[in-house]
């Protein structure tokens, strides 16, 4: 799964609110309310990071599984690059997959993808779960 930069999710959330809520409401103080939780999410975008604990996880085991040497994922303090550095070692891993790999380098891009669709998976239940509550 890519990710959007939560800046973007945010950004569009924002504009959603401002451009296409706001501007189908006719009562002043809920027009006012949408621009004020607009500006108040444009706000919140700058201060706050996308699951970056797990994208370093993440980053950490792409790197095992495709036996590259770098430092670890702890390194990266911008939220941009962290996104940006998992999205292409996601790439990178799909690549590995379609080719002709040895066995062993095989075997450990094989259990990464296992491991990464398990933790999508157990995510996208416990999502699921916390709605129907």
């Amino acid at each position: 799964m890519m990710y959007n930069s939560l800046d973007r999710l945010l950004d569009g959330l924002a504009a959603t609110l401002r451009d296409e809520v706001a501007a189908h409401v006719d009562d002043p103080y809920v027009r006012a309310q949408a621009h004020a939780a607009a500006e108040l999410i444009t706000h919140l975008a700058e201060h706050v990071e996308w699951r970056c604990d797990q994208l370093r996880t993440e980053i950490d085991a792409a790197h095992a599984a495709l036996r590259l040497d770098s430092a670890p994922a702890s390194t990266i303090t911008d939220n941009h690059e962290l996104v940006a550095t998992h999205d292409a070692l996601l790439l990178a891993i799909a690549d590995a997959q379609r080719s002709s790999a040895a066995e062993d380098d095989a075997a450990a891009i094989d259990e990464f993808v296992r491991h990464y669709h398990g933790n999508e998976l157990d995510r996208f239940t416990a999502a699921r779960y916390r709605t129907r509550r």
